[in-house]
């Protein structure tokens, strides 16, 4: 994935793991700590690549417009997803069987072509 941040152009040369429960994927947990399932559920959340210092890291947010600690200068939008509101139960021969609310939706997901990550089926994350 390619993206431009500014005037600078950043390169991510492979899939990469984006884990809701590490607090180091999140923009702030400090107001609401999205690492907890149990705040997500509901919940849009968006992906966002940020140019910290030089070096390109992917955060997530519940802000829509950047993330906290970041602006329109040093940030970009690249994605968003919605956490399950409730626990999906048995749904024999479905994709979406068994997965617990706070979890991203698969088919939720919004990413750009060259998507930067993906949901780790049944996982508590993108990657």
């Amino acid at each position: 994935m390619t993206v431009n941040i500014g005037d600078i152009g950043f390169y991510l040369p492979e899939q990469q793991a984006i884990d809701l429960s590490d607090a180091d994927s999140w923009d702030d947990t400090t107001t609401t700590d999205y690492t907890a399932a149990t705040e997500r559920k509901g919940k849009d959340f968006y992906i966002y690549a940020c140019d910290d210092s030089g070096a390109l890291t992917l955060l997530l947010s519940a802000n829509s417009t950047h993330p906290n600690g970041y602006g329109d200068t040093n940030s970009r939008k690249i994605g968003g997803f919605h956490c399950l509101c409730a626990d999906v139960g048995t749904i024999s021969g479905h994709t979406l069987s068994e997965l617990l609310h706070g979890r991203g939706y698969p088919p939720g997901i919004g990413l750009g072509s060259q998507t930067p990550a993906r949901v780790r089926s049944g996982g508590d994350g993108l990657q």
